[in-house]
């Protein structure tokens, strides 16, 4: 069976299917046909790789040689993620640096370099934690209902902006005093467009209207 095209005879090299894009540089590239066994079967085995160290091999799923085969979640694999830390996928090295896969994916998997090539190792990311604050508003009280109401939608944190949809506040009063403007709603974040609400924490901090 045909099982993709490498950038090296024996299989060592990257590997691609058809319809993969490739980013050609200023040297030609040249791909090799990469033949299996038919009715052989392979495996795909999942590694914990813990933030902080460690971890554990998942038992192997059997996959048909160069088969479809969907990446699992780490619940899947594993049960819950590390408190403090998002996952953000698969990857096939360690350090993270390899092949990015997400849980769902639909991917194959084959022989060649099976046992280095198809153990996913899982990528983590420290949560972040944003503060968002509702407005506040200072007025003269003159019998007439003042109003103070939204809350911030963008948080910088280290450089990176992060947008913040979702939440409501507003409170009014007509007598001099101070009224909390409280936060309420459910909290949906994105970073460039992407939705990374799993990968933080949001604090409130509630306005006032004086």
């Amino acid at each position: 069976v045909f099982i993709g095209w490498n950038t090296k005879a024996d299989g060592s090299g990257t590997m691609y299917q058809p319809k993969d894009k490739i980013l050609f540089g200023a040297a030609n590239i040249t791909l090799y046909a990469q033949w299996g066994d038919k009715n052989d079967y392979t495996w795909v085995r999942y590694h914990s790789n813990l933030p902080n160290g460690g971890g554990m091999l998942s038992e192997a799923d059997s996959v048909e040689n160069n088969g479809r085969y969907t990446v699992a979640s780490y619940e899947n694999k594993f049960g819950n993620v590390p408190d403090g830390y998002a996952f953000v996928g698969w990857t096939t090295e360690a350090n993270g640096s390899g092949t990015l896969y997400t849980a769902g994916q639909e991917v194959r998997a084959d022989r060649i370099n099976a046992e280095t090539s198809n153990i996913l190792y899982a990528k983590w990311e420290a949560k972040v934690t944003i503060t968002v604050e509702a407005n506040s508003g200072s007025f003269t009280y003159d019998g007439e209902e003042k109003t103070v109401s939204g809350v911030e939608t963008e948080v910088t944190i280290e450089g990176k902006t992060y947008q913040v949809t979702g939440l409501n506040a507003t409170v009014s009063g007509k007598n001099a005093g101070s009224y909390n403007n409280v936060i309420t709603g459910t909290a949906v974040v994105t970073l460039n467009g992407k939705d990374v609400t799993d990968r933080v924490y949001v604090e409130f901090k509630n306005g006032t209207l004086t």
